[in-house]
């Protein structure tokens, strides 16, 4: 058997589909130009042999020319290599024997290790500025060859209050913007990283003037596309079964609830589960750790809240189903976004949101919107079903009829913030040809189940950082990994799950996994710093 030197890097992320260990492998990203480039062997192979030494062999051009640059003897143990210049670096070693023999064969040669060495950060620009009276948009661009957008923050502040996040989608470059009624100082900041751990960074600010327009209705994620009902030909005084919802403004005088400071209403909500120390990687954010175990009963809640039970709304209340009738939230506080058309002459004088929790067998009025514009912020009590349906009056006091008993809401909001209850089972590992077959099964529990609720993690040690396994997937029960090179002999296993509603938990494996795929070959197993350069 002859003896074949293979590289792999023990911390290189590793795809969902096995790929031939011949192909290129995934490229490593990393700040540091100097590092070190540990490889295993099998002494009674080399004796044999009788090798003489270990060559490390080099392409700055995708393969296409190889230079020898190294030579160590077998009992080194690593290569000491240091990059003169950012750029790609392809790596492949080769045994000599005893014969003068290089193994395999020199003729052909084939990565077993890609190094990105990359120390410029990412250049973010932002782009601050007040598109009408009462309203801000912000503009994005970074710029950077290995950019990681999963890890792109945005923050803003009003009058020099606390920070707070901007939600919007993990992207390169993009737009959003949100109302400022009250005007003022502006300010926005924000860091991008790169996957090599360079970050850059940049903040902006601008002068909002007050003002009370909005603007066109705007989008985001939970909020739903709503074709309400508009002024009618009628007057129809409100009857005596619509009484006032206890919760909504009308139980404040009409005072509608004032605006969340963060536009895009990113509230947390309260629990008392306990939180994993942020080790995670960022694709599992606000991820609750819990116990490897299922409530006593199905209706309980460790967050303290009651669970929700959907069934006299019907079934299909998925966040994505076809007719978007129901919507999945995390926070008892959210906007309900709404269009105004045909207007007439008279202008619209009032806005009017009607709330339902059986499923329209009751209508209550939850208030009137002040300023008449979209969105309308609506504050519930607790989680539950919640639906609605809006009404506007002209100004010459033409209406539709409030909604009648019997009559469906216009759009559900499924208001849940307990996350998932989710349960790992023992991992199986194959045996003979099959070892590095791992089947990792689970079950999972939530009323409001996302379509793909489940994805799958792994890492050397219990703190991260983790790698994934495989995106999200459906609930399918199990998912059988085939264990590559480059995936650590011991190693431990995070389940992570999501619900409808955005709401995360995970569970990790309480012992680390020993998965030995060890042959008689010489392998590089890991790149490390030399130290500070």
């Amino acid at each position: 058997m002859k003896p074949l030197l293979r590289i792999f890097c023990g911390f290189a992320a590793l795809a969902c589909s096995t790929m031939a260990w011949a192909q290129q492998p995934q490229a490593i990203v990393t700040n540091q130009p100097g590092f070190r480039i540990p490889y295993r062997f099998d002494q009674a192979e080399m004796r044999r042999l009788r090798a003489k030494e270990i060559r490390l062999f080099l392409s700055r051009n995708g393969g296409l020319e190889w230079q020898h640059v190294q030579t160590v003897a077998p009992e080194a143990g690593r290569f000491d290599f240091k990059a003169a210049v950012d750029g790609e670096y392809w790596f492949a070693v080769r045994t000599l024997d005893g014969a003068n023999q290089l193994h395999p064969d020199a003729n052909v040669v084939e990565p077993g290790l890609v190094v990105i060495v990359d120390r410029t950060p990412p250049d973010l620009q932002l782009l601050l500025q007040q598109s009408e009276a009462g309203k801000v948009q912000l503009s994005w661009s970074v710029s950077d060859t290995n950019l990681d957008p999963t890890k792109m923050t945005l923050e803003f502040s009003q009058g020099g209050a606390n920070w707070q996040p901007v939600s919007v989608k993990a992207q390169a470059a993009g737009q959003t913007s949100w109302s400022v009624p009250s005007g003022g100082q502006v300010s926005v900041r924000g860091s991008a990283t790169d996957r090599a751990g360079n970050v850059g960074s940049a903040q902006t600010a601008v002068v909002v003037q007050a003002g009370g327009q909005v603007g066109p209705m705007r989008k985001r994620p939970d909020a739903a596309d709503h074709t309400q009902p508009i002024a009618g030909s009628n007057l129809s005084p409100q009857p005596e079964s619509i009484s006032n919802f206890p919760f909504g403004p009308s139980a404040n005088n009409s005072v509608a609830p004032p605006p969340p400071a963060d536009p895009f209403t990113g509230f947390a909500a309260p629990s008392n589960r306990s939180i994993a120390p942020v080790q995670a990687p960022t694709q599992f954010p606000s991820e609750a750790k819990i116990a490897n175990s299922f409530p006593t009963t199905s209706n309980a809640s460790t967050s303290g809240q009651s669970r929700v039970n959907t069934a006299e709304w019907g079934s299909n209340r998925s966040r994505s189903n076809s007719n978007g009738r129901f919507r999945a939230v995390k926070s008892h506080r959210f906007e309900v976004n709404y269009r105004i058309d045909d207007v007439g002459p008279s202008g619209v004088s009032a806005v009017e949101l009607f709330v339902t929790q059986n499923n329209g067998q009751k209508w209550f009025k939850y208030g009137d919107d002040a300023d008449k514009q979209s969105p309308f912020v609506v504050e519930v009590p607790e989680d539950g079903l919640y639906g609605f349906a809006i009404r506007v009056r002209s100004g010459a006091g033409l209406a539709d009829e409030p909604p009648q008993p019997g009559e469906d809401p216009s759009v559900v909001i499924v208001v849940d913030r307990t996350p998932p209850q989710v349960q790992l089972a023992p991992i199986q590992q194959g045996a003979g040809g099959q070892m590095n077959k791992l089947t990792i099964s689970w079950r999972i529990a939530d009323d409001n189940p996302s379509d793909k609720p489940i994805s799958l993690a792994y890492s050397a040690t219990p703190n991260g950082p983790w790698e994934p396994i495989c995106g999200w997937q459906p609930d399918t029960g199990s998912y059988t990994w085939s264990v590559g090179q480059g995936v650590p002999s011991r190693l431990y296993v995070r389940i992570v799950a999501r619900d409808a509603a955005g709401n995360h938990s995970f569970v990790d494996t309480p012992q680390p996994l020993l998965v030995d795929l060890s042959k008689p070959t010489a392998r590089i197993v890991d790149v490390e710093s030399n130290g500070p350069q």
